[in-house]
């Protein structure tokens, strides 16, 4: 059963062993919009097959933030410039992610 998903995704792993897989820009933004939550609006249009412009009206958080398809396509699109099989990407390091949390587990 796969354990992998919007859900079970957390800052922690998010931040030791997907970030590190993406490019980030140089400048140092301060109003930036966090890139945990961005992937997480990634994770799930990917596993709802959802079109990008549906994301506009969901609060997956849960805390009344919503982000516009357009931020989530754009870091979408910025993140997996050279791949043909976006989703296949985006999925892949989310069981990289499982595959390294259960090795630690045991």
């Amino acid at each position: 059963m796969d354990t992998y998903n919007y859900k079970t995704m957390t800052r922690e792993i998010f931040e030791t062993y997907i970030k590190p897989n993406f490019v980030e820009s140089k400048s140092n933004n301060k109003g930036q919009i966090d890139k945990y939550h961005i992937f997480l609006y990634i994770l799930y249009k990917i596993e709802n097959c959802l079109k990008w412009r549906a994301l506009d009206d969901i609060d997956i958080l849960g805390d009344g933030t919503k982000l516009k398809h357009e931020i989530v396509y754009y870091y979408y699109k910025k993140w997996a410039k050279d791949t043909k099989d976006l989703d296949k990407q985006y999925l892949d390091l989310v069981k990289l992610y499982t595959e390294c949390v259960e090795d630690k587990k045991k």
